[in-house]
């Protein structure tokens, strides 16, 4: 700003002023690399937080002419307030914000998991999953009992959060008092009337229960038949394998003081 007006002895106090919004929009794009030939910013992301971050100067500046008593600094605070509100967004923040998407667009090409890689990713844990499963109800040693446990509910957390594919915070929040509500999808049979035969099939597959979603939103979630299974035999060997046993959380931390991170899951398993 000091450079578009020729004044460097100015501080940012002294620019706000209604008439120096032209100043303040060009200084912004010219920090964050506006191509005026293109209308793209080199950096989007800079030019929306020195939008946001001027206009809590405002209120700073709001707070301070009416705590002092500063009529003319709370005036001219609030009237380029109101120029922020109606000029930022054509003048400055729609561009950045174009930049913003059209890079991620850009950086999304060629990185969408191919159908191989998922059914890659299925079949590991479908592996896993059955491989501890074994080793739990075996004959191995209670160590290797735990470690099977531990490892065998990070599985089933990762298969329900694939399968449902819902926010990974939704399911690992998930609590045993819900888990324990779940039941066949149409075991009422409520909906038969309406559902094809396929449907009514998949429904004898799939059991579901409810979750507290986010923004206190219900949200269904399905188990298929194994995934159940499996996280049947975690619930009922609590007791004797860990001391997770009073952890209200369906996939407890080894501490049980709390729930294990599904993006952590995801992350670990897919290095595999």
């Amino acid at each position: 700003m000091r450079s578009c007006s020729g004044n460097f002895e100015k501080s940012l106090e002294n620019f706000m002023y209604p008439d120096a919004f032209k100043f303040i929009t060009q200084s912004c794009k010219n920090v964050a690399g506006f191509d005026g030939n293109t209308n793209t910013y080199a950096t989007p992301s800079l030019a929306l937080k020195i939008g946001t971050t001027l206009q809590k100067c405002l209120k700073i500046l709001i707070s301070k002419g009416i705590e002092t008593n500063n009529r003319d600094l709370q005036t001219r605070a609030e009237e380029l307030s109101k120029l922020f509100e109606i000029n930022w967004t054509d003048d400055v923040s729609s561009n950045a914000l174009k930049t913003l998407h059209e890079a991620k667009q850009n950086s999304q090409k060629g990185l969408l998991p191919l159908a191989n890689d998922a059914k890659v990713m299925t079949e590991y844990l479908r592996h896993e999953a059955e491989t501890h499963a074994n080793t739990l109800q075996g004959s191995a040693s209670d160590c290797e009992k735990r470690q099977a446990w531990h490892k065998l509910y990070e599985i089933c957390l990762c298969q329900t959060i694939l399968f449902n594919q819902r926010r990974s915070g939704e399911v690992s929040k998930m609590t045993v008092e819900e888990y324990s509500k779940n039941k066949l999808t149409n075991d009422d049979g409520e909906l038969n009337g309406y559902l094809t035969k396929l449907e009514k099939d998949l429904c004898r597959y799939f059991y579901r229960t409810e979750i507290i979603a986010k923004r206190g939103r219900i949200a269904a979630v399905l188990f298929p038949r194994q995934v159940k299974e499996n996280i049947d035999l975690l619930v009922r060997s609590r007791n004797s394998l860990t001391t997770c046993f009073n952890s209200k959380y369906l996939f407890p931390t080894k501490s049980a003081s709390s729930h294990i991170r599904g993006t952590d899951v995801l992350r670990s398993i897919a290095i595999y």
